[in-house]
């Protein structure tokens, strides 16, 4: 039960934080400059390599972690992060 109210939440939180960010950028945005808005999302469960997510989703939620749980945590966010297509899409505003 809890379960699914906390994911419940925290799918609520997503979509008002969506919502809340495109309000945002229709706010700031003038007739000579549109604001786009990009809401990017990862999480472990959108890692393809069924190992490393299964490695991941074993580490305690603590404040201590060793230099090993760490490493990966940060090489799997830099890799969901850049693979990401919105995140990709964001990038390409640039050029």
């Amino acid at each position: 039960m809890s379960d699914i109210q906390l994911h419940r939440y925290n799918a609520d939180t997503l979509e008002l934080m969506d919502k809340s960010l495109t309000q945002w950028a229709r706010e700031v945005s003038t007739k000579g400059k549109r604001v786009e808005p990009y809401f990017i999302q990862v999480g472990i469960q959108d890692i393809k390599q069924p190992e490393m997510r299964d490695y991941l989703n074993t580490i305690p939620t603590s404040f201590s972690l060793n230099d090993e749980q760490v490493d990966r945590l940060i090489a799997a966010g830099r890799k969901l992060l850049r693979d990401n297509p919105d995140y990709k899409r964001f990038l390409a505003s640039f050029r």
